[in-house]
């Protein structure tokens, strides 16, 4: 697509985006940091129907050379060690049933991929993906995972500067993720508003779509229902 957006994104760091979207690629985006250090190689990426995170069968297999490797190492993580291993943050204590995640079928235990926002900041790599977990046919449910490169090893982060973003990763059906990145009109009136109040020059500040999001969930929740990820962890 030729249609080119620009997003001003300031839940890590402050900086704009000069966006083209394209379904089922990895798109570049030229950025400039607008306060003191510089982001980079800004990218989303919209998975093709149907990309698995599967689990790997031993913890010999893992290298966590890229987000997708480390997406298939946490849901495959069947010991302390390895648990840690994907982790910037290290836990002693771990409240995970390693039995139940060794003994399922990796048809029945999976990762259904859906989004993928990457960058980097301050000489780091990040990225960010939503993703539907399915466990055992049960009902599917919506995450999202924050991470990022380590000495070219993928490790889960927790850092507070994007917790805002990784939110909004989560609580948001793909489809509206679509209608805010792109800034195009979508089928939820008030979506439409925030949108369009965020926009100048066709420029979407991100954060400003964010912040409003979050005060009419808090406000009027029936108004904006519709763009909710059915599916998401937290209701």
């Amino acid at each position: 697509m030729n249609n080119y957006k620009k997003l001003i994104i300031s839940t890590f760091l402050l900086f704009s985006i000069k966006l083209s979207y394209s379904q089922d690629q990895q798109t570049d985006c030229a950025n400039n940091l607008l306060i003191n250090q510089s982001v980079q190689n800004f990218k989303i990426l919209k998975y093709k129907e149907g990309t698995l995170a599967k689990k790997k069968g031993a913890f010999s297999q893992v290298s966590n050379n890229t987000p997708e490797e480390l997406m298939s190492s946490i849901i495959s993580a069947t010991s302390d060690e390895w648990y840690n291993f994907n982790r910037e943050k290290k836990k002693k204590k771990i409240n995970q049933d390693f039995n139940y995640i060794k003994n399922i079928s990796p048809d029945l235990y999976y990762a259904k991929l859906l989004y993928k926002v990457s960058f980097e900041a301050n000489g780091v790599d990040y990225a960010l993906i939503k993703y539907h977990l399915q466990d055992n046919n049960k009902p599917l449910l919506g995450y999202a995972e924050s991470m990022k490169s380590i000495n070219g090893k993928w490790v889960t982060s927790s850092e507070s500067e994007i917790s805002e973003f990784l939110f909004f990763m989560i609580m948001i059906d793909t489809k509206y993720i679509d209608h805010i990145f792109k800034g195009t009109k979508s089928d939820n009136p008030k979506l439409n508003d925030i949108i369009k109040s965020n926009t100048f020059n066709k420029e979407v500040n991100l954060n400003g779509v964010l912040k409003e999001l979050q005060a009419i969930l808090n406000s009027e929740p029936e108004k904006m229902k519709s763009i909710l990820d059915t599916k998401r962890l937290f209701k």
